[in-house]
């Protein structure tokens, strides 16, 4: 923990910490949105299925 405070502590890491965290925090964000695209479209097809119309055709 202490080694964590010092290198907090310094304005060069400290920043690349924080840089690493929106980097990640982004990434996480573009999954989630990745996800609901993907369920959106299982939704969709299952609706044209449905239908009787074929989303290959």
């Amino acid at each position: 923990m202490r080694r964590l405070q010092r290198a907090v502590a310094e304005p060069e890491i400290a920043d690349a910490i924080e840089l690493e965290d929106e980097v990640l925090e982004e990434l996480q964000d573009m999954e989630r949105a990745i996800e609901r695209e993907r369920a959106e479209k299982e939704r969709l097809l299952a609706l044209l299925k449905q239908a009787g119309i074929d989303p290959d055709a």
